[in-house]
């Protein structure tokens, strides 16, 4: 048999693995038992011809079902020649016949949708798997029998670099790879937006609190969304590279692997920062509000309250009472801004109420941070529980039947 240098290298390395699991030390001596193992797993010599293709056996047929030529089994490693990292996705590609950049795709999807989980099995695999290093080792992996025609064609296949894929296939590659690209693309300027914006009503929101105990928690916990959002803008930006290009290069892989740490970093930083805000606003809010009683006009014969239509930095609250109808202030003493000033004006048998700040300059107007941090419903920062400006009226439960009322009922 004549064979290129590389398979037969390959061929000696599969023998000497085969003799090692016989219990065949280094320089020791081989038994006919041996030889004869090995003809069995590997082949036989002489079925190679001197061209070294393949002689047709005339009882091939009948060889015994119980050959272990005949029934090779798959065995799960990692492809480092292949891999980017550790070959895990190039040896699970090999493994179950499929494409190895798809497995990878799949790979960084499941990063999204795991919060990490993903990283840690393929940590585990990493360790776990056994690495594939000689061309047996690549045959078992692929679920083909490690014979000495197929240790010789694989070597040769190896040196030439041959690669057939069906016009078909690369089609869909294509396909695949541009679509996911541009999802990537879209949601990466999705959140590139959303990381400006918020980042921008972020830090508003964080000159609004000035005075609270809660502000550099607060600031904490803006500084890790934004740095999570960095993280998570550059995963799809690296994603859609790999999908477009439908190569995994080493440098992108590590880059989304350290991207996503950071990101996970910044989750749970995000995470420690708000129990602490959660925790400090309402005791900021509870020390700095204060109370003052308003001086109402005549009540005789009013059967509605209504805020005036410009009242934005208004809430009203009614608290029912057998005695004579009254108001409070109810205000948060912050720095910068004076009392807020309530105008009473009665129209017939409705009362209006407004109020004016000195400083509107302190409120963010239609914030979505205002809404997720102090639980505004007016659109302002002032509003609901932690409202700037809220008054209370107590009085008959007349007043408060009619239909135009525009207030919250409070036991």
């Amino acid at each position: 048999m004549q064979a290129e240098p590389e398979a037969m290298r390959e061929i000696e390395a599969r023998m000497v693995e085969l003799l090692a699991e016989r219990g065949v030390a280094k320089d020791g001596v081989i038994s006919l038992d041996d030889v004869n193992a090995l003809k069995t797993q590997m082949g036989d010599p002489k079925e190679f011809s001197e061209n070294g293709e393949t002689r047709e056996s005339s009882d091939e047929a009948t060889e015994s079902p119980n050959d272990t030529r005949y029934k090779p089994s798959k065995r799960l490693m990692r492809d480092t020649q292949q891999g980017v990292l550790g070959g895990v996705c190039s040896g699970l590609a090999a493994y179950f016949g499929i494409d190895v950049v798809l497995v990878r795709l799949i790979a960084v999807g499941l990063l999204f949708v795991s919060f990490g989980t993903a990283v840690l099995v393929y940590i585990v695999l990493w360790l776990v798997v056994p690495e594939a290093k000689t061309a047996a080792d690549k045959l078992q992996m692929r679920g083909e029998p490690v014979t000495l025609d197929s240790l010789k064609n694989f070597s040769m296949s190896e040196i030439a670099g041959r690669d057939i894929v069906s016009n078909g296939s690369e089609i869909a590659r294509k396909c695949i790879g541009i679509t996911t690209g541009v999802v990537a693309l879209i949601m990466m300027a999705g959140f590139l937006i959303a990381l400006v914006v918020g980042g921008w009503s972020g830090f508003s929101i964080i000159g609004l609190l000035d005075g609270f105990t809660a502000q550099p928690y607060a600031l904490g916990m803006l500084i890790s969304l934004i740095v999570g959002g960095i993280a998570l803008v550059l995963l799809c930006g690296l994603f859609a590279t790999m999908a477009l290009t439908w190569r995994a290069r080493r440098s992108v892989v590590l880059s989304m692997l350290a991207a996503l740490i950071i990101g996970s970093f910044a989750i749970s930083s995000t995470a420690i920062f708000g129990l602490q805000v959660s925790a400090e606003l309402p005791r900021d809010v509870k020390r700095l509000t204060r109370v003052v009683k308003l001086d109402l006009p005549d009540m005789t014969g009013v059967k509605s309250i209504r805020m005036k239509d410009d009242a934005m930095h208004l809430s009203l609250q009614y608290k029912k009472s057998s005695e004579p109808t009254r108001a409070e202030l109810h205000y948060m003493d912050l720095k910068g801004v004076e009392k807020p000033e309530v105008k009473f004006d009665r129209q017939g048998d409705v009362l209006y109420v407004n109020v004016s700040h000195k400083s509107n300059s302190r409120c963010v107007n239609g914030s979505a941070g205002a809404v997720f941090l102090l639980g505004s419903r007016t659109g302002m920062l002032c509003g609901s529980d932690f409202n700037w400006a809220r008054v209370v009226f107590y009085g008959p439960v007349d007043i408060i039947t009619g239909d135009t009322n525009q207030f919250e009922l409070a036991e």
